[in-house]
């Protein structure tokens, strides 16, 4: 039997018109005890993932993550997104695990509250994560052959409201 080769992705567009192998859920603490929420709200050219960080049984976080579809970004040397933020520090995140709680690469956005902005995510920058926490040592090229979803996580430990809007993410 021939196994597919994973995709090469160029860009994910967001909003009504999102392809569905693409397709994004919300995913929250709840899945540990934690009574944070989160929901997507379809725009025509972006989504809004919005709710609320409460902190309860050491459990305060939520994502945007999306569906699972093997990929490969080994070629790829910048993550563009174009997104806007309600101030909050988000992580974008990549796996390659196939469970939620297994090691990520991931990156750390900081920006002005309720701007639309384009950034550009160098690859190598992206640092290993276990459990939203930083671990040492690089990235390994390698599990960029085999990247199975994304992230927009909040986990801030900041309780109350949150929302980002995003409008495309590029592979470039």
């Amino acid at each position: 039997m021939k196994t597919l080769e994973p995709l090469i992705p160029t860009e994910i567009k967001f909003g009504r018109n999102m392809e569905y192998r693409f397709k994004w859920t919300p995913l929250t603490d709840s899945l540990t005890g934690g009574k944070s929420t989160g929901e997507i709200i379809q725009h025509d050219h972006y989504v809004e993932f919005c709710g609320t960080i409460k902190s309860v049984n050491n459990s305060s976080w939520s994502m945007l993550r999306s569906h699972k579809l093997e990929q490969d970004l080994s070629e790829v040397k910048f993550i563009e997104i174009k997104l806007r933020t309600d101030g909050r520090p988000v992580a974008f995140e990549i796996e390659f695990n196939p469970g939620v709680q297994q090691e990520k690469y991931g990156y750390m956005i900081r920006m002005h509250k309720n701007t639309w902005k384009t950034i550009k995510l160098p690859i190598n920058h992206f640092k290993r994560v276990l459990f939203h926490n930083i671990i040492p040592g690089e990235i390994d090229k390698e599990n960029l052959k085999k990247v199975l979803r994304y992230n927009f996580s909040i986990s801030d430990g900041i309780v109350g409201n949150y929302s980002i809007d995003v409008e495309y993410i590029k592979f470039l």
